[in-house]
């Protein structure tokens, strides 16, 4: 809902208040009679905007707790409104008591009927606030999905880094493996590597999220490809409990593309190896590496830590962490729960 339907939505109690009393305003016009007050009016409206507001803080809190709004806690509502109005009228009875002494005094009936309009009008005020509510999360549910279909649309440009057609890139990736000499182990294998990343990248690219132990597989293969390319100088090393890759999820392309930034921001040869740790800590993966800076001929503009956050703030409400000093720089991305991607 937006800023000025939660202010526009403050005039339904008031709007309730007056579909009830119009039938004794409109009679007191055309018979004369002095049946309507507008004491009474504005004495029930701030009663209705009361019930209201608390139905609206109730429903706020519960939100925040990230718990559904249920049945059950939709009669708690309904329930605690029509005791709230019950107090009301009985001290408003009670005033009127001691300010009219020939006002009648408060009965079993009066009390009987107080809770049951006091019921009715809860379950009309709660009513049209669960409506209010479970419309405003499917908008922004439409809007979350939309904006991560772009993310990851951005996020598999980013990952493949290529324009050519994938097809055609496979057939040549094939053609290329079949000339090279058999006995050229190491070619073969990095040609082998090279096609089933991709692959994996081109399986994996819509999906809003992926598998803790797919991701880690992923991820090896871009250190398979980076060792050959940078030999004893490139490390990655895994501290992961096994029974946590198969309960957990991560956005695609999350740890490569934190390890490809790595790579790609700091020196790497024999005088400054570059050494990177991906493990667990509390709700958080965490990818390290050790600090070296290469002098880049043109500034960072950190689209992969911008596409990654920007995910991530569409999946959940957690946040990725950054960290550097001058030794170390290490991002803490958090695992996602599967009881979410059931």
């Amino acid at each position: 809902m937006s800023k000025y339907g939660k202010y526009l939505a403050w005039l339904i109690p008031v709007f309730l208040v007056w579909v009830i009393y119009a039938n004794t305003f409109f009679s007191s016009i055309f018979t004369g009679r002095e049946n309507f007050s507008w004491l009474v009016i504005l004495f029930h409206t701030i009663i209705y905007l009361l019930i209201w507001a608390f139905v609206s803080w109730f429903i706020s809190r519960r939100k925040k707790k990230a718990k559904p709004l249920t049945i059950w806690f939709f009669f708690v509502l309904v329930f605690g409104s029509a005791l709230f109005f019950l107090l009301t009228y009985i001290a408003h009875k009670q005033y009127l008591i001691v300010t009219t002494p020939q006002n009648d005094s408060i009965s079993i009936v009066h009390i009987i009927v107080s809770i049951s309009k006091g019921i009715l009008i809860g379950i009309v005020l709660v009513a049209i606030q669960y409506y209010l509510n479970f419309q405003s999360q499917w908008r922004a549910a439409s809007l979350k999905a939309a904006n991560l279909e772009k993310e990851n649309s951005k996020a598999q440009l980013h990952a493949l880094q290529s324009q050519v057609n994938p097809h055609f890139l496979f057939n040549n990736l094939n053609t290329l493996q079949s000339l090279i000499d058999d006995k050229n182990e190491a070619a073969q294998n990095f040609l082998i590597e090279l096609s089933d990343l991709y692959r994996n990248l081109l399986k994996t690219s819509q999906n809003e999220v992926v598998l803790l132990e797919d991701e880690i597989s992923s991820s090896e293969k871009f250190n398979y490809l980076m060792k050959q390319r940078f030999g004893e100088n490139y490390n990655c090393e895994y501290k992961i409990d096994e029974t946590e890759i198969k309960s957990k999820f991560l956005p695609p392309f999350s740890i490569q593309m934190l390890l490809e930034n790595a790579v790609k921001h700091n020196r790497i040869d024999d005088s400054y190896p570059l050494h990177c740790k991906v493990y667990k800590e509390g709700k958080f993966l965490v990818i390290e590496n050790n600090l070296q800076e290469r002098k880049a001929s043109y500034p960072s503009n950190n689209i992969g830590l911008e596409n990654l956050r920007s995910r991530y703030s569409i999946l959940s409400n957690q946040e990725i962490e950054v960290y550097k000093d001058k030794d170390v720089f290490k991002v803490k991305i958090p695992l996602l729960s599967i009881k979410q991607y059931d």
